[in-house]
């Protein structure tokens, strides 16, 4: 256990056996590091902590004392389920760093402690969250055998952005280090495991784990953008236009040349969509030569010695896996129309399935397959992934700050 959570439950330990009464002042900051040899950022964050539980708060010249205890008011208690949708709503609002058990409790009208009746901690109200976000999105029904395994990894990882992009703090949430025991998010991981079964145990296992966290790791920036429009008011796309000097600036000189070239030359524009899904392809191709180097007799993948294959591989079979294939469209939308975007392309990667697009045998060759994987082709999505109003709203984005701004960006070159 930490010790800043050491030091905190022994404080409130002592609130509730009576020790410390409503209105007793607890100890403070330099109390703490002079009692347990701590420092003084490990003080601060017990009170913090105790503050957060609703047990103690500050008081202006006094210190921090015990809460006192405000008599329930005669009404019935919402069930568990009213406050994991509330507390999803303040988290989808005012993001990780707005939730908190007072403010959960505040925004269902009740007291902080009486949350304690239905949730132990904020650590389980945040796992009952999870449960129910990923419980409202199930994986998708694709199966290997009759759609592919691409197409069923494919169809799960956008799934899964998706509902990152509608709850951008359920990616801070998630933890690939110390993960909370929630089912309906490991069936996720169940789901792309039963997509790669023809890999051996161990191979199945991580490659399942490195899909999902590309998704949630590249997901992590979309926290962190939404709190950053609700602080400025700007999209990332005008608070980029806004920054064209500076970089400009940062990028003058001959060290940089190729960076240089790319960011101030045509056809720049850049997101995490973007960033998704080129990553997620990638994946999938080295997915797709780890399919090739299996044994077709056995279920022993790549773990049973297989590394010694993959050096004879000829570079011809190698290279067309790694060919980029342009099937992303780099409109600039915000988080309600690339969620929308996300949707369609699952829809459409189970539709294409049922038409009959199915992964090609283990032994096919790679550049028989390099067109395939039940992937979305993007003439079949037409005029579906683009948004017109999106793209009027950002160059009218462009041309306010120009306003601004007069000299182009663009037009500096280093």
């Amino acid at each position: 256990m930490f010790a800043y959570r050491r030091i905190a439950d022994e404080i409130a330990g002592r609130i509730a056996a009576g020790a410390l009464r409503p209105g007793d002042r607890v100890p403070s900051t330099r109390d703490i590091v002079a009692q347990h040899g701590v420092a003084m950022a490990t003080a601060t964050k017990a009170l913090a902590w105790l503050r957060e539980q609703g047990l103690v708060r500050a008081v202006p010249g006094v210190g921090t004392v015990v809460t006192p205890v405000t008599p329930p008011r005669p009404r019935r208690s919402p069930a568990r389920p009213g406050l994991v949708e509330t507390a999803i709503r303040v988290a989808d609002a005012e993001g990780m760093a707005g939730l908190s058990m007072r403010r959960v409790a505040a925004e269902a009208g009740l007291p902080t402690m009486s949350l304690y009746r239905h949730v132990a901690d904020k650590e389980e109200l945040l796992l009952l969250m999870m449960e129910s976000v990923f419980a409202a999105n199930p994986p998708p029904t694709l199966t290997p055998d009759r759609d592919g395994w691409r197409a069923c990894v494919e169809a799960g990882a956008r799934l899964q952005w998706a509902m990152y992009r509608r709850h951008p703090w359920l990616a801070e949430a998630v933890s690939f280090t110390r993960p909370l025991p929630a089912r309906h998010a490991m069936a996720h991981t169940e789901y792309t495991m039963r997509a790669l079964a023809a890999l051996g145990p161990a191979t199945r296992f991580r490659a399942a784990v490195m899909i999902a966290n590309h998704v949630r790791g590249t997901a992590v920036s979309l926290g962190a953008e939404a709190d950053a429009r609700r602080e400025t008011g700007l999209t990332d796309h005008q608070w980029m236009l806004t920054q064209r000097e500076r970089y400009a600036a940062a990028l003058a000189g001959s060290d940089l040349p190729l960076l240089a070239a790319t960011i101030t030359g045509p056809g720049a524009e850049f997101d995490l969509d973007v960033l998704f899904g080129f990553g997620l392809d990638r994946l999938l191709d080295g997915l797709a030569l780890l399919f090739r180097l299996s044994p077709e007799n056995g279920d022993r993948g790549v773990d049973q010695g297989q590394r010694d294959d993959a050096d004879e591989v000829a570079a011809g079979d190698v290279l067309p896996l790694l060919a980029p294939r342009d099937d992303h469209h780099d409109e600039d939308q915000d988080a309600d129309d690339a969620l929308d975007r996300e949707l369609g392309r699952v829809g459409l990667v189970v539709a294409a399935a049922a038409q009959g697009r199915r992964e090609p045998e283990t032994g096919d060759h790679l550049d028989d397959r390099a067109p395939q994987h039940g992937r979305v082709d993007p003439q079949l999505a037409g005029d579906e992934l683009r948004d017109p109003a999106a793209e009027q709203q950002r160059e009218a984005d462009q041309v306010k700050v120009e306003q601004d701004q007069p000299e182009s960006f663009h037009g500096r070159r280093a």
